[in-house]
């Protein structure tokens, strides 16, 4: 998952922040197109939201890919945001 990639990226370095978010934009794209519940909606809007402001994290990135893969076998999951 290409939101698995970016936090691996960010956890390099904060010089690779750029590519980083880059990834995790087009991770938003893709999902945005797709038609997925709304769970996982609100999980990408805090990401989205997180992009604008340049707040992205390893642990808000880790967090949304983990939430991601949750929310793909257990419908009543619900999104906890992970900031450090």
């Amino acid at each position: 998952m290409s939101l698995d990639l970016a936090t691996a990226i960010l956890r390099q370095g904060q010089d690779r922040y750029p590519e980083a978010v880059t990834l995790a934009v087009e991770a938003v794209q893709v999902f945005s197109r797709l038609k997925i519940r709304d769970h996982v909606v609100e999980s990408l809007l805090v990401l989205s939201d997180a992009i604008q402001q340049g707040l992205v994290t390893a642990e808000l990135l880790q967090s949304v890919a983990d939430f991601v893969r949750t929310a793909e076998h257990d419908r009543r999951a619900r999104y906890v945001p992970r900031f450090r």
